[in-house]
């Protein structure tokens, strides 16, 4: 007979030492990425300073080259505008394709057929597998 309080536990102990690697290399990571980020501003003031602040501007050495580069984020402040411009401009290519899983679980929540199973929109499909989820006792 299986004991299934013993793999539970196994589990438990498994998962809290994946959370304690995690955390301790979060903690590394972090005071990590704080170094590149003071070298990385030093390095775009020397630039701003030689190069001014329009245009291209790079200084290599013997160990490699540092480079400003304008980086963007876009942001749609009014997606209802945005999305019809794209419409009427044929200009899917600003979008990117996704199906959100949120939604198509919405969806065949509530979207069944004749013999009650859960149907997609048309052009979709799900991958499934089965996954295991251990919760801890309260």
């Amino acid at each position: 007979m299986c004991d299934y309080n013993r793999l539970i536990r196994a589990h438990h102990k498994i998962d809290d030492a994946r959370k304690a690697l995690k955390k301790q290399y979060a903690e590394e990571d972090e005071k990590l990425i704080a170094q590149l980020e003071q070298l990385e501003t030093k390095m775009l003031g020397i630039l701003n300073e030689n190069f001014g602040v329009s245009g291209t501007a790079s200084i290599a050495g013997p160990s490699g080259t540092f480079y400003r580069e304008d980086d963007i984020t876009p942001r749609a402040d009014d997606w209802d505008s945005f999305y019809r411009w794209v419409a009427e401009n044929n200009a899917f290519e600003a979008l990117e394709r996704r199906i959100t899983k949120r939604f198509i679980k919405e969806y065949m929540a509530t979207h069944v057929d004749d013999a009650g199973q859960p149907t997609l929109p048309p052009g979709v499909s799900v991958f499934r597998k089965f996954i295991v989820r251990v919760r801890r006792s309260k």
